[in-house]
């Protein structure tokens, strides 16, 4: 056995698929940990993932030399785990925990009696009982054993993109079940509904998996499993001729059934939308746009563009998608929009999709984002590119189609009425309206007359998108774009067709600096007093003694937040004009030399500059009201 431990693992594996029964248990012993985690996260019992487990080690063994790739052996043997969950604990096990949570039973597997009574497991339950195999497979896999999405692929049994488009669906019955029954179900309370699971995963000894392989290998060796599917084929015999007459009927099906789908198809759209959400009001308000047309076939795939909705971003779009060649969905695995030729859009991304499997087709929505100028506002586009693909048989088929943009009635501008002013500084600013189109938001601005830094100098304004529901509060923050047009329009990305309950403007501050209103000081230097200097001034002045040669040194201070220069010549109180005679930097700050005469006091010295600075990173400005957040609207939205 000492040359098998020192074998690579393909090399186990290929020498398995030959029929080396030692090379095939040194192999499952390597893999053991993997298989289990997995054989029990869908069996969900422990008894139920030890005989999967069990089984799924004998039937690969029986049927080694059917895999086609001879050195992925541990693949076809996860596959096995998922096959054999499927048949034996899918639905049936969800439904018997289902019926423990709905009479309140304390006897339920690995639930607490606080989890028992919750609705909101019961829903999960019912949910998990209405996902396909697939689905299931990947959202236990991601909850209960908690695992991520590399670890899922690693089993063999989906793509990534495969894995993350089942978790979506998967999740989408969650929350749809959850709206509609009116609970906030989380990733948080998930991951605790499924915390026994995942906790009975974590101390599998070495004991207990040796013995689940040592049982694996021994139905393997008697074939038990084999003879037992044998057996079933005998008894299946009688009713042979029924299942050659379904399986025509299925063959028939798969390459003809084109066929039987409509040029146009309306009945899956709402499916496809949040129940109560403003896309759902649309649809039922009539408020997209019907295309029907069917795309020229390609590899054995079709595909119906069926209609369009636009969004603040780009646009919706209905369709599906069939493979007329074959009996396996096909995947949606880009969408693009160009203009001329060129890629101008943005490919859409996981989770902006919503995709549903009936046989040999698939259907539901795409959410495409048009691609921004260098401003910040959409494109025109003229096509969208559609990749689709679909893998049956070990062969590989795609196809590539083409379609025209969706063209969209113009829609009228809203407005909403403001009428509200804020003060930043001491710089006060108006806000009469706000009017948003489908690719703009536009929010009106006014500096008042009397201020001394203009719209400009407002700092990084922000757009602040709310939307409070009963399940919390969620939003988005938009840039202000860059535009060349009037100052007193500050223009963000569109927001005509989200969802909000609240509009907020926030402003990082003035950018610059502000002019002071008093460009002078004036001291008197019998005194050492400053009689008059602009309110931020926040020193003071120091008069030094007599010098031998008649002069004096005024020193004026200087701050993180002031910075100014004098000039070289003041004037007394009577208006008589002097010119100091030199300066000198001190610690920052400035000292003057000034003629020691009998001055009409106070002095006035001229500030060549003056610039008082708001935004330096300093608590005194930050209690001054640096940033400012503006509620523009409340309780727009139901």
């Amino acid at each position: 056995m000492s040359n098998y431990t020192e074998m690579q693992e393909h090399e186990l594996s290929a020498a398995g698929c030959r029929g080396d029964f030692q090379a095939f248990e040194e192999l499952v012993r390597r893999n053991g940990a993997q298989m289990y985690i997995l054989a029990l996260a869908l069996g969900r019992k422990q008894e139920a993932g030890f005989r999967i487990m069990e089984q799924a080690i004998s039937l690969t063994w029986q049927y080694r030399r059917k895999v086609k790739d001879e050195k992925n052996l541990p693949d076809a043997i996860y596959k096995q785990i998922g096959t054999i969950a499927a048949k034996e604990d899918g639905a049936s096990e969800e439904s018997g925990r289902l019926e423990q949570l709905e009479q309140g039973s304390e006897e339920g597997v690995w639930q607490s009696s606080k989890q028992m009574m919750s609705e909101r497991s019961t829903l999960v339950e019912r949910m998990l009982l209405r996902m396909s195999v697939e689905q299931r497979t990947v959202f236990l896999l991601t909850y209960a054993a908690r695992l991520e999405k590399d670890q899922i692929v690693s089993f063999g049994l989906a793509s990534e993109h495969l894995v993350e488009h089942r978790l979506n669906e998967a999740m989408d019955l969650v929350y749809k079940g959850a709206k509609e029954q009116k609970v906030d179900i989380n990733e948080h309370f998930l991951l605790r509904h499924f915390q026994d699971e995942h906790e009975r995963l974590l101390p599998a000894s070495d004991t207990e998996l040796a013995e689940v392989m040592q049982a694996g290998f021994a139905e393997a060796k008697a074939g038990k499993i084999l003879k037992l599917i044998r057996k079933k084929r005998i008894i299946w015999g009688a009713v042979g001729c029924a299942i050659l007459i379904f399986i025509i009927g299925v063959l028939s099906w798969g390459t003809l059934g084109y066929q039987e789908m409509k040029v146009f198809d309306q009945s899956y759209w709402s499916s496809t939308l949040k129940i109560g959400s403003l896309d759902s009001q649309r649809l039922e308000e009539g408020d997209y746009v019907s295309i029907g047309e069917v795309l020229p076939e390609q590899n054995g795939l079709r595909l119906f563009i069926d209609g369009a909705m636009q969004t603040s971003d780009g646009f919706m779009m209905w369709y599906r998608l069939e493979n007329t060649q074959g009996r396996t969905a096909p995947n949606m695995d880009k969408v693009d929009l160009w203009n001329n030729g060129v890629v101008g859009g943005e490919s859409y991304e996981d989770g902006s999709t919503r995709m549903n499997t009936e046989r040999n087709r698939v259907y539901g929505k795409i959410e495409i984002a048009k691609n921004r100028s260098l401003e910040g506002f959409p494109l025109d586009h003229s096509q969208v590119h559609i990749a689709a693909s679909v893998e049956e048989n070990g062969q590989y088929r795609s196809a590539a189609f083409e379609l025209a943009v969706p063209d969209f009635p113009e829609k009228p501008a809203k407005e909403i009425n403001i009428d509200k002013s804020f003060t930043i500084q001491g710089q006060t600013f108006y806000i009469p309206k706000v009017t948003i189109t489908t690719d703009r938001t536009i929010v009106s601005i006014e500096a008042d007359s009397s201020n001394l830094v203009g719209i400009e100098q407002l700092r990084e304004p922000t757009l602040d998108v709310v939307n409070r529901t009963d399940f919390g509060i969620s939003g988005e923050n938009k840039s202000k774009l860059d535009y060349s047009g009037s100052l007193e329009e500050w223009m963000f990305g569109s927001i005509y067709y989200d969802e909000f309950t609240e509009l907020r403007l926030y402003i990082n501050g003035i950018q610059g600096s502000v002019p002071s209103t008093i460009p002078f000081i004036k001291i008197n230097t019998d005194t050492g007093e400053v009689v008059e200097a602009p309110d931020s001034f926040n020193g003071n002045v120091e008069i030094s003694g007599t010098a031998e040669d008649s002069f004096f040194h005024i020193y004026f201070p200087q701050t993180d937040s002031l910075e100014y220069s004098i000039s070289n010549q003041y004037t007394d109180a009577l208006g008589n004009v002097y010119f100091t005679q030199g300066n000198q930097l001190i610690n920052g700050g400035v000292s003057y030399k000034v003629t020691n005469f009998d001055y009409a006091q106070p002095l006035t010295f001229d500030l060549d500059s003056y610039q008082r600075h708001f935004y330096e990173d300093t608590e005194d400005v930050m209690e001054e009201q640096n940033h400012f957040n503006l509620t523009l609207v409340e309780n727009l939205m139901p």
